[in-house]
C-alpha cells in the first residue's frame, strides 16, 4: 500500500461519515418529538373523564408521536439506504396527518 492510495480512501470514509450527520439529526428531532407527544397523552390521560378537552389533547399528542416515530423511521432508512423504509414511512405519516386531522377538527365542532 502506498501513499497515494491512502489519499483516495480518506475523502471517502469522511464522506460516508458526513452523509449520515442529517440522519442522525432527524433522529433527534424524531425521538424528542416522540417524547413530547407520549408526554401529552399522559398528561390528557390525567384529565377528567368528563372534560370535553380530553380526547382533543390526546389525539394531539398521539399526531405528535406519530410524525416523531415516522420521522425516525424515515432517518434509519436514510441510514440504512433502504428506499422503501424511507417511502413507507412517508406514506404512514401523510396518512395519519391527514386521519388525525379528521378527527381533531371533529372534535373541535363537537358540541362541549
Amino acid at each position: 500500500m502506498n501513499v497515494f492510495s491512502l489519499y483516495t480512501v480518506v475523502p471517502d470514509v469522511l464522506q460516508q461519515h458526513g452523509q449520515h450527520a442529517p440522519a442522525l439529526l432527524l433522529m433527534g428531532i424524531g425521538v424528542t418529538l416522540i417524547c413530547w407527544g407520549f408526554r401529552r397523552g399522559i398528561q390528557a390521560m390525567r384529565r377528567q373523564s368528563g372534560d370535553p378537552l380530553k380526547a382533543l389533547t390526546l389525539v394531539r399528542g398521539y399526531r405528535i408521536a406519530i410524525v416523531g416515530v415516522c420521522l425516525s423511521a424515515y432517518s434509519l432508512g436514510w441510514w440504512w439506504r433502504l428506499n422503501t423504509v424511507m417511502t413507507v414511512a412517508l406514506v404512514i405519516c401523510l396518512e395519519e396527518i391527514a386521519e388525525s386531522s379528521f378527527y381533531i377538527a371533529a372534535l373541535k365542532r363537537a358540541p362541549t
